[in-house]
């Protein structure tokens, strides 16, 4: 049976995982400590800028995704999740990579019931949906992350990077991003919809 080659956007998934993998089964020796300090102070640059996150970031990168004459659309995607994860990992002892844990359902599982927090979140989300550049992506999704900090939430990191690769390769190739953005806001409401029924469910059982 011929194994079915891996798309880029798969790739990135995978290669993310394994980076992921590797953070949270050592995460408590002062070598991961350090790279994880290294990967927070790394937000808002480029990937490649700091020397030290040169290893955590290529070491047995697919050739595929590796760039020639500019930063990759992959290496974008990997840079940023690594160190928005590293920002959502901080002080927290559980961890923040929650496997099959979209973004719009993180947000959910954040906002609730609540009104005032689901504005803010949908507010965040419309932010990070009409970023037109890797920058305001990494920009925007900083404060997403903060939000989901405040209250220990987690999000599937993978997905997220395999996410913004096609959404990165569409800006850059000038087609429709839309479809990951909608997936976001379908996966939001979804969860506060289910949620509130569960509750409602809940609240008129009346114990019986």
């Amino acid at each position: 049976m011929t194994k079915t080659k891996e798309t880029r956007a798969d790739q990135v998934y995978t290669y993310t995982s394994s980076k992921l993998k590797m953070l949270w089964d050592n995460h408590d020796t002062g070598y991961v400590k350090g790279m994880l300090a290294t990967l927070r102070r790394g937000i808002g640059r480029k990937p490649g800028d700091l020397p030290e996150l040169w290893g955590i970031l290529f070491d047995r990168i697919p050739t595929e995704l590796l760039g020639k004459n500019a930063i990759s659309y992959a290496e974008w995607a990997v840079y940023i999740a690594l160190t928005l994860y590293a920002m959502h990992q901080q002080s927290n002892d559980q961890c923040m990579n929650e496997k099959n844990v979209s973004l719009g359902m993180a947000m959910a599982k954040f906002a609730e019931t609540d009104e005032d927090k689901q504005r803010r979140v949908i507010q965040s989300l419309h932010l990070v949906a009409t970023a037109r550049s890797p920058y305001d992506l990494a920009y925007h999704f900083r404060s997403v992350i903060q939000i989901l900090k405040s209250k220990p939430t987690g999000l599937d990191y993978s997905i997220l990077a395999k996410e913004l690769y096609v959404v990165i390769y569409n800006m850059a190739s000038g087609n429709d991003s839309a479809a990951v953005a909608t997936r976001w806001g379908r996966d939001f409401y979804r969860y506060i919809y289910e949620y509130g029924s569960d509750k409602d469910k809940g609240d008129n059982n009346d114990g019986q």
